[in-house]
């Protein structure tokens, strides 16, 4: 069954909040130290993947200018390679990656 992709959108846009929750006046050095917020960003980034990974192909390539490839490879890595997430990348997807994708989002809900 294929579902609305605005429910998956609303998705990303709702996670993509909720990192910027997570990181918004924290130092990295906060972030890597505070396991459960670590661990809040690593779920929140991973649904972000899952939620893109659930969109159609046809979809996806209709909007390319989204890197949905790379995201969902990242879920993919948090999820089966955890012992090999770097943090640095980590930080970078959750402070400069995700407001991008955020902004990408949002002008596509309710316009498909």
């Amino acid at each position: 069954m294929v579902k609305d992709p605005q429910v998956f959108l609303k998705d990303i846009r709702d996670y993509c909040q909720i990192v910027a929750n997570i990181v918004s006046d924290k130092s990295p050095e906060t972030i890597e130290k505070d396991i459960v917020r670590y661990l809040a960003l690593l779920k929140a980034l991973e649904t972000i993947g899952e939620a893109c990974k659930n969109l159609t192909e046809e979809f996806k390539e209709s909007h390319s200018e989204i890197p949905w490839t790379q995201i969902v490879n990242f879920r993919n890595h948090t999820t089966h390679e955890y012992w090999n997430v770097r943090f640095q990348t980590v930080w970078r997807i959750a402070t400069i990656d995700t407001p991008a994708l955020y902004h990408k989002i949002i002008p596509l809900i309710n316009s498909v």
